[in-house]
């Protein structure tokens, strides 16, 4: 489609008449095994068009989805209108950590929705600080593993490139990695540790068993690194995959922080990555 609001209209029509069979030429000939989009890329549509933008996500082909936010929902509304598009929701951005009374109306609607992971996202900077500090992080985590794990859902960390930053001869994600164990699991995201002068692939060699959610941007040349959409950057994304699935990766979701066209954007990824794959 030409633009993201003619393709909205061709989404509205298609739910109204059931002519899917239009929405069905826009999938890629390869859809990639169980391909995700993180939500926040497309907030600024969600707020006002929920239903149809998930719909139009399910059009692309993309078969999850994780949330950062409900957009005013209540989990089973949430939980309708990923059933009626074929979508699942296996992991959420939350931000109730260490307020146990709302960490459990987090696991409730983790519960209806049905996710399995629950994702610290982000550490402030006027919170961020030494050795000492990143350790009561994972205490915060840790606290949240026994509740999380009554319910059938496990709890996870997503980085950005700060958490590669030397503290006290360490840095904050392999202080957290070590805290932690086992027991927390973690969301790489491959743009922010390029970002930061790492590499993403050798990350998950270094460390199996540990990453189980992946989040997919790219990284453009030059010292700026610039993030865009999968495939239009400087990530070997057939290595990183397949690394990923050696590794022990269970999801994968596309995300764009500031996309300039939401829908754009995803609709870029996931034609990259279903080429990639067939």
């Amino acid at each position: 489609m030409s633009t993201r609001r003619d393709f909205l209209k061709l989404v509205a029509a298609a739910s109204a008449t059931g002519a899917w069979h239009e929405l069905h030429a826009l999938r890629p000939a390869h859809v990639v095994r169980a391909t995700g989009v993180q939500l926040y890329t497309l907030r600024t549509l969600l707020d006002k068009e929920f239903d149809r933008t998930l719909a139009a996500l399910a059009a692309m082909g993309y078969r999850e989805v994780e949330f950062a936010g409900y957009y005013g929902r209540t989990p089973q509304q949430i939980a309708s209108v990923l059933a009626a598009n074929g979508l699942s929701a296996p992991s959420a951005h939350i931000d109730s950590w260490g307020q146990p009374d709302r960490f459990q109306v987090s696991l409730d609607a983790a519960g209806v929705i049905g996710h399995r992971w629950l994702v610290l996202p982000w550490i402030p900077p006027e919170r961020r600080g030494g050795a000492a500090m990143w350790r009561g992080v994972a205490d915060t985590l840790l606290k949240a593993v026994e509740p999380a794990r009554e319910r059938g859902a496990r709890v996870a960390y997503h980085n950005h490139e700060f958490e590669f930053a030397p503290v006290e001869g360490s840095t904050p994600l392999e202080i957290l990695m070590q805290s932690v164990g086992d027991k927390v699991d973690f969301e790489l995201d491959c743009y922010w540790v390029t970002f930061a002068k790492r590499d993403p692939i050798a990350f998950l060699r270094q460390h199996p068993g540990r990453v189980r959610l992946l989040h997919l941007k790219d990284a453009k040349a030059g010292p700026k690194q610039d993030m865009t959409s999968v495939g239009d950057g400087t990530i070997d994304w057939k290595t990183l995959l397949k690394v990923a699935d050696d590794v022990g990766v269970k999801h994968r979701f596309v995300e764009h922080d500031n996309p300039t066209d939401p829908l754009a954007s995803v609709k870029a990824s996931i034609t990259y990555l279903s080429k990639l794959n067939g």
